[in-house]
């Protein structure tokens, strides 16, 4: 679904409102956004007509809620992300082997058309400078889908990375440490070549979501939003860089990150609820920039829950979930807090036979636990979607189990509860023939009224 036709289809179902008075995007325009949030779990996109920094559009809380991503990411079958991964094959019984099926799969490759007509900008001062939080340093691109490619040519990366612009063909790039355009800039620092990059917003939405799902590094996120859209993504070959550029975008920027070159980066908020450290990060020199005549630029307003950070982060792991069960039949169920945002935390019911200690690996090294702080395995006496059970079998087990390991360079504390039978003390078991005679007699008893 194009960027335009996502807006008009909210729009026709009651999921955007449109606000046409003057708005400023310094702290005004968030400030604006969190308080529609924190009205209503349900609460629409927003639509600001009139910046006073720019003359282009913003939208907000695109991916604000399961309902509305779902609508978003619907393929033109009908069928939503979820519906159809949930019908995936028997024979796809693992992450990698969807990833793997998908990078193969002729229907998922994009495909190539003309340029488009588009107008120069001169340079950053054309975009809307938003800044969110009070002490933020500087204003950012926060919806930025950053293009680029392996040194050798073999991978093309798309990431939602933040921009930070320093001045008028100046900006930096954070890439997270270990993700995959932290890898390939990596690259080409050891050769001191420029690496050229591409930053689109307001592209298809199924991009952008394919932008921040955890695909494997040999996946292709233009394939995975083909296969989103159930059609195949359209793009055309940029002449500065031969990069790929998804067609219609609402803006393109096109230039190089300096090998040799840093500035200081942040501090942002963040959906941790305190501000960022400031980092050196490479340094990013504007050569092109081109918009359609009335942009919209989509933005994100990061912070502590309620955010689209957190319904969005949500969503993702609820995609995944049955692929890690179908990969670890010992997996019986997964709760992850949304508040804790893109897999912060986890609670795992495990069914406990001879492979335990295997399953506790495989569970810990998995793409979608391997960033995790926190992880929690308990037995299938215990429901994980019951906070009350939950909380009762970890606080009173902590002291017993408690233990820091090092996954990934990431440190997690891991909680395994699924010892207690081999403790010296008894576990609780009511008797059996008794829960029986009383749920007989029940009605007898006259408890019901």
């Amino acid at each position: 679904m194009k960027f335009r036709c996502c807006i008009e289809l909210l729009q026709n179902n009651g999921q955007l409102k449109e606000v046409t008075v003057p708005v400023s995007a310094q702290l005004e325009m968030a400030a604006i956004v969190k308080r529609q949030l924190t009205k209503s779990s349900s609460s629409p996109a927003l639509l600001f007509r009139s910046i006073e920094e720019c003359s282009f559009s913003c939208v907000a809380n695109l991916f604000g809620t399961t309902d509305r991503i779902s609508m978003i990411l619907s393929g033109n079958d009908g069928d939503s992300l979820d519906q159809r991964m949930a019908q995936l094959d028997d024979g796809l019984d693992s992450f990698s082997s969807f990833m793997s099926w998908l990078s193969a799969a002729d229907e998922c490759k994009p495909k190539r058309v003309c340029p488009p007509d588009m107008i120069q900008l001169d340079d950053f001062s054309d975009l809307p400078a938003i800044k969110v939080w009070p002490e933020d340093a500087g204003h950012y691109l926060s919806l930025a889908v950053v293009i680029c490619r392996t040194r050798q040519g073999q991978r093309v990366n798309c990431g939602i990375y933040r921009v930070q612009i320093h001045g008028p063909r100046q900006a930096t790039i954070r890439f997270r440490p270990g993700s995959d355009g932290h890898r390939i800039f990596a690259e080409y620092q050891k050769h001191n070549e420029p690496m050229p990059i591409a930053i689109v917003l307001g592209c298809d939405p199924a991009l952008m979501f394919a932008a921040v799902f955890p695909l494997s590094s040999h996946a292709s996120e233009l394939c995975f939003a083909s296969y989103i859209q159930q059609q195949p993504l359209s793009f055309y070959c940029s002449e500065l860089s031969s990069l790929p550029i998804p067609t219609p975008s609402e803006v393109v920027i096109q230039g190089s990150l300096d090998p040799a070159m840093t500035l200081p980066e942040g501090p942002f908020g963040n959906h941790e609820g305190y501000y960022s450290d400031i980092e050196q990060c490479p340094v990013f020199n504007l050569e092109h920039i081109e918009s359609r005549r009335d942009a919209v630029i989509p933005t994100t307003m990061v912070g502590g829950p309620p955010t689209e950070n957190m319904v969005l982060g949500s969503y993702v792991t609820q995609l995944i979930i049955p692929l890690v069960k179908r990969q670890i039949p010992q997996v019986l169920h997964i709760f992850m807090p949304p508040e804790t945002v893109f897999h912060g935390c986890a609670f795992i019911q495990l069914h406990v036979d001879d492979q335990l200690e295997t399953v506790k690996q495989q569970i810990q090294n998995h793409q979608l636990f391997v960033h995790s702080k926190f992880l929690v395995f308990v037995d299938d006496e215990i429901d994980v979607n019951q906070p009350q059970q939950l909380f009762w079998r970890v606080i009173n087990h902590y002291r017993h189990s408690a233990f820091n390991v090092n996954i990934a360079s990431t440190e997690q504390i891991v909680i395994d509860t699924t010892g207690c039978c081999l403790m010296p003390h008894q576990r609780l078991h009511s008797n059996a023939e008794i829960e029986k005679k009383v749920s007989e007699r029940w009605h007898e008893l006259g408890l019901d009224t």
